[in-house]
């Protein structure tokens, strides 16, 4: 057992004889939910179990000796396996499914749905949110494996008996397709799995990263696995109060509804390049004010409105710098910016399918402010890429953004005003750069992982609270 970090653990069953208070457990360590319909509920289970505890105290024997299925077998033999047997009980079975501290003591075992691959290392392509939550969270014995957005209940079966938690994250995953029949068809498919993932005792946790998706052919079909989630889930995690309000206005979760903030990118990637070194490698001037883009090239991020604002408003030592991931959708559209950008000296446009993250710093490094200027937008990892960079932040009021950017990190506008884009780049002309990017590094620490861990993980335990 891990020292410390320790709570108690009491079960009771149907049987008021089978009781065993007061003992010790590490904290993110198993306690499986078992199946409503599992014989440990019933009467014979109830007195199996005072028993089981009752002899074993009176034979000196310790409650984790009672464990290991192999090891421990003298011991149930030694307390008496006919007593049970003449109860018409099968004891293997009944110790296999009761929760702890009866059968088993090890990690507990999370079933993490993020990118399909991802192994929650940082060395994975994709967005680093999974494998830093997943290290934070291995600290507190809470080990993250991968889930199947296949989803079905064989699956479901051949995981349950390694795994307690489906800690689900991006919904339309499971559901979406090209044709609206086979998406009604793939949400009735989930939402039945769904349902029989909780009935054998799984805890169902769900983090809402978004209202809805961003491109929504079909948004009925959305709506409705965004409340049936929020009807099923055991535990519902926002990112920000507002996000939590409108989860509770839109979806009807009100409670077991957990607000946990979106975690920094500081030891994500490399950040050790130099301004000057970035704006050479790019031919930026050393002396620009450099506003910089970086993210996914979709239309919700609006990008137009950047460039059409920039190039109303830019004064001559002003540079817009943009990263551009050009998304599968419609990479015509990043690609777009970078053909305007060959023809206007103080735009850089970069284009890729993929950016490796010893890229990022590239350009990063290069800026002097953050550009974020959302149509639409609830959480927003860029914004916190940004933060974790030291780079001060354009953003629009909307969604969780006024949460974790102020005015001491950033600079917020009224995204219904069609000004307020190009008041808050003119703002930054008088700000105090230098110090604002301190403020903002200094945020960024303060969305640390393992505080968010420390939040999350009662989450995954039936009756704790955060």
């Amino acid at each position: 057992m891990p020292p410390g970090n320790e709570s108690t653990y009491s079960w009771t069953s149907t049987s008021s004889r089978a009781r065993l208070p007061g003992h010790q457990i590490p904290r993110g360590w198993r306690e499986p939910s078992p199946n409503r319909d599992d014989l440990c509920y019933n009467q014979k289970a109830g007195r199996l179990m005072a028993a089981l505890i009752e002899k074993a105290e009176n034979l000196g024997i310790n409650w984790l000796s009672l464990h290991a299925s192999e090891a421990g077998r003298p011991i149930y033999e030694k307390i008496g396996f006919s007593t049970w047997a003449e109860m018409g009980i099968n004891v293997p079975t009944v110790l296999k499914r009761l929760p702890n501290p009866y059968t088993r003591y090890t990690p507990m075992n999370v079933r993490f749905f993020w990118e399909v691959g991802d192994d929650f290392t940082l060395a994975h392509r994709g967005n680093p949110y999974g494998p830093l939550l997943a290290i934070a969270m291995a600290k507190l014995g809470i080990q993250y494996q991968p889930g199947s957005y296949d989803f079905t209940r064989k699956w479901l079966d051949e995981t349950r008996e390694s795994s307690d938690v489906l800690h689900i994250n991006w919904l339309h995953h499971f559901y979406k397709a090209d044709h609206l029949s086979t998406s009604i068809r793939n949400l009735k498919r989930f939402t039945n799995n769904l349902t029989y993932a909780q009935s054998i005792g799984y805890r169902i946790v769900w983090t809402l990263h978004n209202l809805y998706p961003h491109e929504r052919p079909f948004p009925e079909i959305d709506h409705d696995a965004q409340v049936t989630m929020c009807q099923v889930a055991d535990e519902v995690v926002a990112h920000c109060q507002y996000a939590a309000d409108r989860c509770a206005e839109l979806f009807y979760r009100t409670e077991r509804l957990t607000v946990v903030p979106h975690g920094n990118y500081i030891n994500a990637y490399p950040n050790d390049l130099s301004k000057a070194d970035a704006r050479t490698a790019l031919g930026i001037p050393q002396d620009a004010r450099v506003f910089v883009f970086s993210g996914n090239a979709r239309p919700y991020k609006g990008i137009d409105r950047l460039v059409e604002t920039f190039r109303k408003i830019a004064q001559p030592d002003e540079h817009l710098l943009l990263m551009m991931r050009h998304f599968r959708f419609n990479p015509q559209y990043a690609l777009d910016y970078v053909e305007l950008a060959q023809g206007t000296p103080n735009i850089t446009a970069v284009s890729s399918d993929f950016f490796e993250r010893e890229d990022f710093q590239s350009y990063l490094c290069a800026g002097d402010v953050a550009v974020l200027p959302f149509v639409d937008v609830l959480t927003s990892g860029s914004s916190i890429l940004a933060l974790s960079f030291g780079l001060p932040v354009v953003l629009p009021r909307l969604g969780c953004l006024p949460e974790v950017v102020g005015d001491d990190e950033g600079f917020l506008f009224d995204p219904h005003d069609p000004a307020g884009l190009g008041q808050a780049l003119q703002a930054t002309r008088q700000a105090d750069l230098t110090a604002m990017s301190d403020a903002a590094i200094r945020r960024a620490r303060e969305l640390d992982w393992d505080s968010i861990a420390q939040t999350i993980a009662p989450l995954y335990s039936p009756g704790e609270q955060p």
